[in-house]
């Protein structure tokens, strides 16, 4: 699964016009910085909390959610692990800790939703996922207030870069996708 870092350097490299990244709120000094060395602009799409995602069969779906309660429990984890001018050991000591003493490492997203309806004692941290999506797993989300939980989506492209019809067109459908999950619309 492609990273931020790889679509910026993809976008950068002009191997495409357009990228979508999501950075952590409390990188995106980095990141800013880091489009800007790159001659590419940003334009904010969404800024939002990641929800917490569990089965509707989670012993905590239907509970206000506190984060000490989720110890517990089993972790579903992906972790994006380049972040512009950091080297990953440094990355490594700013990132979090793990809060669940038991913990699953995927990075496909159907395989995570497919642990997450399979394993009803697991739970996972990602941004917010369409009701169709929630509906089909058998999944709920729940908001949980956390540290460093902020992030933004943003489109990027190269500074002079004009758009097209055909990218006027995504952008457009790209912001009707992103306030139907916002809003929790079908």
């Amino acid at each position: 699964m492609p990273t931020s870092m790889d679509t910026v350097h993809s976008v950068a490299n002009g191997e495409f016009n357009l990228g979508i990244v999501r950075i952590p709120y409390h990188y995106d000094h980095y990141y800013q910085a880091y489009l800007k060395e790159k001659d590419l602009t940003g334009q904010l799409i969404w800024e939002y909390e990641y929800p917490v995602l569990m089965s509707k069969e989670h012993p905590l779906a239907d509970t206000e959610l506190t984060y000490d309660a989720l110890g517990d429990f089993i972790e579903i984890r992906y972790e994006e692990i380049a972040v512009p001018y950091l080297q990953i050991e440094e990355f490594q000591g700013k990132k979090e800790s793990p809060h669940s003493r038991r913990q699953i490492h995927l990075q496909e997203r159907s395989s995570q939703y497919n642990m997450l309806s399979s394993v009803t004692d697991s739970y996972m941290w990602a941004p917010p996922v369409p009701k169709e999506v929630l509906t089909r797993y058998g999944l709920v989300q729940r908001h949980c207030l956390r540290e460093n939980n902020t992030y933004r989506d943003m489109l990027i492209y190269p500074k002079d870069y004009q758009l097209s019809s055909l990218d006027r067109e995504f952008v457009d459908l790209l912001f009707i996708t992103k306030n139907r999950v916002a809003f929790g619309e079908d």
